[in-house]
């Protein structure tokens, strides 16, 4: 009997190995190591770019996530500044009694103006006021020196700042001013504001010589708009920044018996 035949008979007969005392194995044939140590290598190497595909892909999402989270803030950030700032000057007069020129929320000291916290850059503070409550009276809170047409049963003096990188409101105090009173942060952990400008521009119209300049001593109403530009960058990642502004005409004109 033939190997072929043999090896035909052991599927049936396990146990028969042998023909006549001839042997009928099977060739048998493994990976040589450096076939394995190739074929090793490369499932590393597509292992590391698999792994380097995700880590990049990881990177850009957290990256996108930090930009949407920086973007959406400055952006409530100038919302709200802006919202303020369109208030200021609001006094809630009685028309035919009170004159317009009384207004104590557009005098020197109240009316809105810019600034700096010392140590940052010009036009960096923004100080405004409007009537909150309806009373008329412009609410000095805990200021040490109070004036005519002021209250200190509530605090209606308001502010914006730049400070070590954060944008931050006044909350009251005995002094008003960029550089005195309780400020509170309004920015995230992780929000470095690099650059807050406020800019004031004026228009002055002649209410005594109709469409001639303003002069000295001649009564006079100014039209007011405010730039204002912010740029925000991430803590964690300042390669992730967004620069935003607005401009805004003051819903108050302020108006002067004598300019």
């Amino acid at each position: 009997m033939g190997c072929r035949a043999m090896l035909a008979r052991m599927f049936h007969h396990p146990s028969t190995a042998t023909n006549g005392g001839e042997k009928c194995g099977l060739s048998q044939r493994g990976f040589t190591l450096t076939e394995l140590l190739i074929g090793s290598t490369l499932g590393l190497l597509v292992l590391a770019g698999a792994l380097r595909l995700y880590q990049g892909n990881a990177l850009a999402t957290a990256a996108s996530l930090r930009f949407t989270r920086l973007n959406y803030e400055a952006r409530e950030l100038l919302g709200h500044m802006a919202a303020e700032a369109r208030r200021s000057g609001y006094w809630a007069a009685t028309p035919g009694l009170d004159a317009p020129a009384d207004n104590p929320f557009m005098r020197a000291a109240h009316t809105l103006r810019t600034g700096r916290y010392p140590g940052e850059p010009p036009a960096s503070c923004l100080l405004y006021s409007y009537d909150l409550n309806a009373d008329r009276r412009v609410g000095i809170g805990s200021l040490a020196t109070a004036a005519p047409d002021t209250s200190r049963a509530n605090m209606e003096l308001f502010g914006f700042r730049l400070s070590r990188g954060r944008l931050q409101q006044r909350q009251g105090g005995r002094h008003y001013g960029c550089d005195a009173g309780r400020w509170q942060s309004l920015t995230g952990s992780d929000t470095r504001i690099t650059r807050l400008e406020f800019r004031l521009q004026r228009d002055c119209l002649n209410l005594q010589r109709l469409g001639q300049a303003c002069r000295r001593g001649e009564p006079a109403q100014l039209l007011r708009s405010l730039d204002i530009r912010l740029t925000a960058e991430s803590r964690s990642d300042p390669d992730v920044s967004v620069a935003l502004q607005t401009r805004l005409r003051l819903a108050n004109d302020r108006l002067l018996r004598q300019w």
